[in-house]
């Protein structure tokens, strides 16, 4: 038998009753919905500063605690943004002609999700023109498809890695790049993976390549007759791109320098030991100094040895890592040859997010004044996980394969 539909109860309510409650409903929406969802066009009062809508989007993101007092992106500075995604690296870049470019984008999450879009929404950035994935891991490329969901994509640089994945027979000729294990390549068979070339190959009008030695760009920003070149420059791996093959998921990450007005980032994704002797070897007694490094695979003792932190002189450090100790990052024995060296270390685990920016006022010098971040305080930024961490580990993996 159908359920028979309950009658409606009509209630008059007095006029004056109608009136306090429009009243009521009226103040809460202005003095409470209205400035506390940022409604207010152009205006977020209370914040310390002001954001405009810039005519690419409805934007009305509050400036983040801390960044309050950052220049701007673009117009003439260059900005790099190292978001706290936990354990994992994602960086979103502001070039001085502004150009925009995201790097890596954190593991699967809706929390780092929230994350790339809290960034993008206070940048005003609904395109990236450049985006790169320095390696196949599932803390780097896991929000990519999120992104390609969210934002226009111009260009992307990609390792040469094959996916195995069981939906993998979907990419069109020729996407599915790379040298199986049995060729000496790494392969990934991860759903992020794959749903990081299928956002590529579903982008309309989005240009791909594998990044190697010649995947160099550079633009200039002018002002004042002046012209102000940035440049954003592959220097691993060195081999063509027939023969870009590693054994090591982390060594197709690139070590990337990305200078201007003097002042030199290297950007490292998860570099281990082998990469960084590519490096070595290939530039022998040209090293560029680098005023800062975001330390390779989030300060774990497989990266940043001596010799390259030796080769790069690094003056300032950023290390991304998550709270959570499982992997014990940053491993203390990196720190120390940081501390060595004097180079001061900021840490997403620590700082929160953290952002750089290079004016070309600025005159060839880079400073601590010329880093931002949501927790200023650098008093443990020492302190590491356990050294021999790692080797305890691979000997309980040891003993449960060879006894169990």
């Amino acid at each position: 038998m159908p359920r028979r539909k309950s009658k409606k109860l009509t209630v008059l309510l007095p006029a004056w009753v109608i009136i306090i409650i429009f009243i009521v409903a009226f103040a809460f929406y202005f003095f409470y919905l209205k400035d506390g969802l940022g409604l207010k066009n152009g205006n977020n009062e209370g914040n310390g500063s002001s954001v405009e809508n810039s005519g690419n989007g409805d934007f009305s993101a509050a400036v983040p605690a801390g960044f309050e007092n950052l220049p701007d992106g673009g117009n003439g500075n260059l900005n790099i943004y190292f978001l706290d995604v936990g354990q994992g690296d994602c960086m979103i870049i502001k070039f001085p002609d502004d150009k925009t470019m995201i790097i890596d984008s954190g593991n699967t999450s809706s929390t780092n999700e929230k994350k790339i879009k809290e960034f993008t929404d206070f940048l005003h950035i609904e395109t990236f023109d450049y985006m790169l994935l320095t390696h196949a891991d599932a803390d780097h490329v896991g929000n990519f498809g999120y992104v390609f969901e969210t934002y226009d994509v111009k260009k992307v640089f990609r390792p040469n890695v094959l996916s195995t994945n069981k939906n993998a027979g979907a990419l069109n000729d020729g996407m599915n790049v790379g040298f199986t294990d049995a060729q000496g390549g790494k392969v990934s068979s991860s759903n992020a993976y794959y749903n990081f070339l299928l956002g590529m190959q579903n982008e309309a009008g989005c240009e791909w390549e594998v990044f190697n030695k010649n995947s160099d760009f550079s633009g200039i920003y002018t002002t004042d007759g002046k012209d102000y070149e940035y440049k954003f420059d592959f220097l691993t791996p060195v081999a063509e791109v027939s023969q870009i093959k590693y054994k090591n998921a982390n060594d197709y990450s690139p070590i990337v320098s990305l200078s201007y007005n003097g002042t030199v980032i290297l950007l490292t994704g998860d570099a281990e030991n082998a990469m960084e002797n590519e490096f070595l070897s290939g530039y022998k007694n040209s090293y560029p100094d680098c005023d800062l490094i975001k330390v390779g695979h989030h300060g774990a003792e497989t990266s940043s040895k001596q010799e390259f932190l030796s080769a790069v002189k690094p003056e300032y450090a950023v290390i991304q890592c998550g709270v959570t100790k499982s992997y014990q990052h940053p491993r203390q024995m990196i720190l120390d040859r940081l501390q060595a060296m004097q180079a001061s270390v900021y840490r997403t685990d620590k700082n929160g997010d953290i952002a750089i920016s290079i004016s070309y006022e600025d005159g060839y010098t880079f400073s601590s004044s010329h880093i931002y971040c949501r927790n200023s305080d650098t008093s443990e930024n020492y302190i590491g996980g356990d050294t021999v961490y790692k080797n305890a580990q691979s000997l309980r993996l040891y003993a449960r394969r060879k006894f169990s």
